[in-house]
Formats: structure tokens, C-alpha cells, sequence
């Protein structure tokens, strides 16, 4: 779990060649230890979102199908989420808008459901920047109340996160 963490960080720093080096060292803890679900689901978003950097993307769907295999397995909503988002994660990277847009709308409301609503504020984002992009009718308006709404859910969580004194 450290690992996804330390691999997300550095992915979001921008150091591709870190975050693949703490991916596969989770990968290779992983190995070394047994299998563990929960370690899983949480690694495999980050391999895959360091794949789809790399630019690697048939091992980044090699992940993502792992990671859907184990949400279907286990049944968690919040795997289903973090499966549904990959996915869509990878949608975009494949040029592929409308398997994205399905699949983060998917995400959003699972997250929702699982009461994560931090993780489905990004996958509205994800989704007014698809709409954006794309430009099809009807798709300035629905990015705009998208990312709205997303804004809302992100000033609701500022407003009621803790405040630490200096």
C-alpha cells in the first residue's frame, strides 16, 4: 500500500522514472510476500497510471484487466470504483472518448455510493476535460455544469477538512 502511495506521489511530482521505480517495488514486495488483495487493488491503478506514461499501454491494460478481474472477484463497490476509473484512465490514453466517459460517469457514482467523493469530484474533472476536448453538440454545457459540480464537491471538502494550527 506504501508503495501505490509512493507511486502516485511521484507520478503527480512528475518523476515518471521514480514512480515506475516504487512500482516495482511494490510489485516485487508483492511477489516476495503472497498475494494480497487489498495491496493489489490499490497497486494496480498505479501501475497502471505509470504504464500509461511510459506509454506502455498493452501492460497498462494487462494491469487493468487484473484490477478488474479482482473487483469482479471480490465484489467491492470501491474496487468497481478504482477498476471503473482505470479504465477510463486508459480509455483516454487509447483515444478512445466514449468508453471513457461511460467508465468515469461509472467511477463517479460508485464513489459516490461508497461516500469517496473526493475521487468522484476527479472523475467528474475527467470528465468535463474529455467533453472539452471533444466538442461534440451539447458538450461546452454539460463540461460546464460537469466541472461545476466537481468544484462544489471539492469547496464542500476544503470547508469541512480540518484545520491544523501552526
Amino acid at each position: 500500500r506504501l508503495y501505490a502511495s509512493m507511486t502516485h506521489n511521484r507520478l503527480m511530482a512528475g518523476e515518471i522514472d521514480v514512480a515506475n521505480h516504487y512500482l516495482a517495488l511494490g510489485l516485487a514486495m508483492s511477489e516476495r510476500h503472497g498475494h494480497c488483495a487489498t495491496c493489489h487493488a490499490l497497486l494496480y491503478p498505479a501501475a497502471i497510471s505509470v504504464h500509461i506514461a511510459r506509454g506502455t499501454l498493452s501492460s497498462a491494460e494487462n494491469f487493468c484487466r487484473q484490477l478488474e478481474e479482482a473487483a469482479h472477484q471480490y465484489q467491492s463497490r470501491a474496487w468497481v470504483a478504482m477498476a471503473r476509473q482505470a479504465r477510463g484512465e486508459l480509455a483516454i490514453a487509447q483515444n478512445d472518448p466514449e468508453t471513457a466517459l461511460t467508465c468515469y460517469e461509472e467511477a463517479s457514482q460508485a464513489f459516490k455510493a461508497t461516500g469517496n467523493e473526493y475521487e468522484s469530484a476527479r472523475c467528474l474533472t475527467a470528465m468535463a476535460g474529455i467533453r472539452k476536448k471533444r466538442k461534440l453538440p451539447g458538450d461546452a454545457k454539460i463540461a460546464k455544469n460537469v466541472a461545476t459540480e466537481a468544484g462544489l464537491i471539492m469547496e464542500r471538502l476544503r470547508s469541512t477538512a480540518p484545520i491544523s494550527e501552526p
